[in-house]
């Protein structure tokens, strides 16, 4: 059994997939789905990359991390605390049944599903 880091997990944020589907005229409709919510825990954060050319450090806006998972960074992104995050790097951690992903805030905030309400 793989150990885990009991009460480390301070938040809660979600895990959104983007979705093509074809619209049947030929084109394509992108939709967004909710993959789930998920525990991690909220680190600090850090600024990693340094870019030669540029000279700049690249700082994440926020890391989690989470329990291993399959992710794909083209395709998934993260909601925390209303705001939309796009997953830049995904890094595997000193326990194995842990991942680390390094986000960067979009500026724009949760997509609000539509909610019908039934009339009475």
């Amino acid at each position: 059994m793989n150990p885990i880091e009991a009460r480390k997990y301070n938040c809660m944020i979600e895990l959104w997939e983007t979705v093509n589907d074809a619209d049947g005229y030929g084109g394509v409709t992108t939709t967004e789905n909710l993959v789930g919510d998920i525990f991690a825990r909220r680190i600090e954060n850090r600024g990693s990359n340094y870019d030669v050319v540029a000279g700049s450090i690249d700082k994440f806006d926020q890391s989690f991390i989470i329990r291993a998972r399959e992710l794909d960074t083209t395709l998934n992104f993260v909601v925390y605390k209303d705001y939309k995050y796009t997953i830049l790097n995904v890094e595997g951690t000193q326990m194995q049944t842990q991942i680390r992903i390094d986000c960067v805030n979009t500026n724009t905030k949760r997509i609000t599903p539509i909610i019908v309400i039934p009339s009475v």
